[in-house]
Formats: C-alpha cells, sequence, structure tokens
C-alpha cells in the first residue's frame, strides 16, 4: 500500500521545518509520500516547503488557485486531489510526529478502514500551558456527545476507497474532521485507535488565538450536533454547567494559566450557542 501524507499549512513557517524533519526521520520502509499543502502563506511558509521539495524527492508542493477557501478542510482536500497513494494521512505544519508515526499509520490501516492516534501535549508545550488545557485521553478514539468516535484532523488516516465511498472533507465547516467521521458513522466504517500513531500537538499559547479557536471549535460542536439530529439521533446541547463553573472560576484569571483556561471554557461555550457552524474551519 501506497501512504500519501498531507501536510495543510498556512503561514507557519516558524513551526513547519520541525514537522519536515521528523517527517524524514520516519523508519517506514515503504512506499509513501510527502504533500504539502498551501492555502496561500504570506510568510515564507511556500519558500520553506519547495526547499524541502528540492530537498528530498518524497515531498511535493501544491498551491490551490485564487479564491480558494481558507479553511483547513479545503487544504486537505488540495492536497487529496494531488495525492497517488492508496490511502491518505494528515498531519498539521505546527505539530511533529513522533518517530515510527508512518509505520503506526500503515499497519493501522491494514486492519481498519480509518485510523487515529494519540496527541501528545508535553515536548511542544510549557507546563502551564498544558495544565491549563488538561490531559487528553491516550489509549481510545474520543467519542462526539457518546453516539460516534472521531478523530482530530490532526492525526487520521483513511484508505482510499474509503474516501471514495463518503467524499472529501467538508470545506465550509467548523470541525469538519469531526464532520467526516460521522460520515464514517453513517456508512458503517469503523475507527481503530493506534497507541503508536503519535503526534506531538502544539497548543496555542496567545490568548487571542486561543479565543478565536476556542468559538471556531464550539461553532463546529452546535453543527454536528445539528447534523445529529437531523439524523434522529440523541444530541445534547451546550453545557450549561460550564457556565457555573466560569462564574466560580473568576478569581482564576489572576494567573497566566487560569486566564488561559477560562477563556477556552468561555469561547467553547459562546461558539456552541452563538456562533456560526459554517467558515469556522480555520482554526484547528
Amino acid at each position: 500500500m501506497k501512504l500519501s501524507v498531507i501536510v495543510p499549512v498556512l503561514d507557519v513557517a516558524a513551526t513547519l521545518p520541525a514537522q519536515l524533519e521528523a517527517l524524514g526521520a520516519q523508519d517506514h520502509d515503504g512506499d509513501w509520500e510527502i504533500i504539502i499543502a498551501d492555502n496561500g502563506s504570506v510568510d515564507g511558509t511556500l519558500e520553506l516547503a519547495r526547499s524541502a521539495a528540492k530537498a528530498n524527492p518524497r515531498v511535493t508542493v501544491v498551491t490551490g488557485p485564487t479564491g480558494m477557501t481558507r479553511s483547513v478542510g479545503a487544504a486537505r482536500n488540495l492536497g487529496m486531489r494531488h495525492a497517488t497513494g492508496d490511502a491518505v494521512a494528515f498531519c498539521d505544519g505546527d505539530d511533529v510526529v513522533a518517530r515510527g508515526w508512518v509505520r503506526a499509520v500503515v499497519e493501522g490501516l491494514a486492519a481498519h478502514p480509518a485510523v487515529t492516534g494519540p496527541l501528545d501535549y508535553d515536548p511542544l508545550n510549557p507546563p502551564w500551558l498544558r495544565g491549563a488545557r488538561g490531559a487528553v485521553g491516550v489509549d481510545q478514539c474520543p467519542m462526539f456527545d457518546g453516539v460516534f468516535p472521531f478523530m482530530n484532523g490532526a492525526n487520521l488516516a483513511v484508505r482510499g476507497d474509503v474516501v471514495d465511498a463518503v467524499g472529501y472533507f467538508d470545506e465550509r465547516r467548523g470541525a469538519e474532521d469531526i464532520e467526516f467521521a460521522l460520515r464514517l458513522f453513517d456508512n458503517g466504517y469503523a475507527v481503530g485507535f493506534c497507541p503508536d500513531m503519535v503526534v506531538h500537538y502544539r497548543l496555542r499559547a496567545e490568548l487571542a488565538t486561543n479565543w478565536r479557536q476556542a468559538r471556531a471549535y464550539g461553532a463546529g460542536r452546535r453543527g454536528i450536533r445539528r447534523c445529529l439530529r437531523e439524523r434522529g439521533l440523541d444530541a445534547q446541547g451546550p453545557k450549561w454547567r460550564n457556565a457555573l463553573w466560569l462564574a466560580r472560576r473568576l478569581p482564576s484569571i489572576r494567573t497566566r494559566g487560569g486566564r488561559y483556561r477560562w477563556t477556552w471554557v468561555l469561547g467553547n461555550l459562546l461558539g456552541e450557542t452563538l456562533g456560526r457552524a459554517e467558515l469556522s474551519g480555520t482554526a484547528r
């Protein structure tokens, strides 16, 4: 099986070299390629990517047309349209895949139609930031409202025949990775969890960026819940107990970590209640 690893990028010149170095150090001896899908970068990302392609024949750089939708879903789809593999895997230009990630992807897809793995917060984030965002599960797929398993777009892979059956990512939606997983669920495709398919995930440390991402996440979940209701499935509403949590934890904003956590919870809650589900996919 040939694997196409797609890296959607937008203005990640500061972090892309680390991801490309990690991909270049993979220990998989099989047939695989790296496709960097640029979505209109203006900070030197495209130049870095093209330099990497000159140095490594495994790397291809593709760019979208003028007027291309500015969303991570659109960039992933751009990469898929240029992929030559039998399966596609996705990682982001501001994270770092662990050694053995590609091998774990290929082994996982031999047993499952789609796979995901752990997101590791430890290597790329300071302790205060890891504590503010909390731990993430490392031994199973996350579940959306207890209804279906989903994958984070920063660490997922799927066989090509499955993509043919369910379609590409929704380019005009937040939580496009969760909506893609919902279509897998609709079509009876199980998602496998591969413990060795590890991505070192970079959190957003800036308060304003954290706020925008939280709003986008919340709005995306609102859209997914609407999809569930349309299917006659039980969908939870916004977690109003978070409003009580915000009131009780207001004094915590005196600390950097407290402000970050408080802003994250508030942004998610507002996104779930007031945000638009469309065109919020530019934040992961």
